[in-house]
């Protein structure tokens, strides 16, 4: 007996049936729309597509489209990291946008980098610290897997002042997401790194925690 596999359990989907996965069946749902039900569709459809990329069911190849000027990715899943309805969407949203820097972070342009930081830096004064560590782990990813050596120095310094203030937060864990997402910026950017923090150290009551980031420049 011939036995079906969902698409989740699939070896690898071929480009046109990822491409028509994510047109057709994932991304339309992600479009804002009013109302508890479709609130709910919105969460649901981000956690099809973070599944979908987290199990590398797509290739690079396949989301690079979606990542240009004229794709609908990047706009929706931003859209979505600042959803009102539910906590949960947000934190789906910083989740599934983590994925989309695994698979396919080198398909983005500068213009698509400058739009990404800003929506980053801004979920790390969501009110839910489970977003805020969600978002600092979209970061590392960001960092590590769409963001070149020879990025502009001077947006890779608005980006890093402003995670900076969070590293001094009464959360540990909150703590601990943000020191992670600067040693891994500091892999990338060591002397910006190095010189915001020259500017705060002072400040610091966690001043440990800045150190064992300068470690990493």
């Amino acid at each position: 007996m011939t036995q079906t596999l969902h698409p989740f359990q699939a070896p690898l989907l071929c480009a046109t049936h990822a491409v028509a996965l994510l047109g057709t069946v994932i991304l339309p749902p992600l479009v804002w729309r009013a109302g508890k039900t479709a609130a709910a569709v919105r969460y649901d459809a981000l956690t099809a597509l973070h599944t979908l990329l987290a199990r590398r069911r797509v290739t690079a190849g396949a989301l690079a489209p979606q990542l240009s000027p004229a794709g609908q990715l990047l706009p929706l899943l931003l859209q979505s990291m600042d959803e009102d309805w539910y906590v949960d969407t947000r934190r789906m949203g910083c989740a599934a946008l983590a994925q989309v820097f695994r698979v396919a972070g080198a398909a983005l342009d500068d213009a698509a980098r400058r739009s990404v930081y800003p929506e980053l830096n801004k979920r790390m004064d969501d009110s839910s610290n489970a977003v805020r560590v969600a978002a600092a782990a979209a970061i590392v990813a960001f960092a590590e897997d769409a963001l070149p050596h020879d990025y502009c120095d001077t947006n890779s310094g608005y980006f890093v002042a402003a995670l900076l203030i969070h590293l001094d937060d009464g959360s540990a864990e909150v703590q601990a997401a943000v020191q992670a997402a600067l040693c891994a910026l500091a892999a990338k950017k060591g002397a910006v790194v190095r010189a915001e923090i020259g500017k705060v150290h002072a400040q610091f009551r966690s001043k440990f925690l800045l150190d064992q980031v300068l470690e990493r420049c």
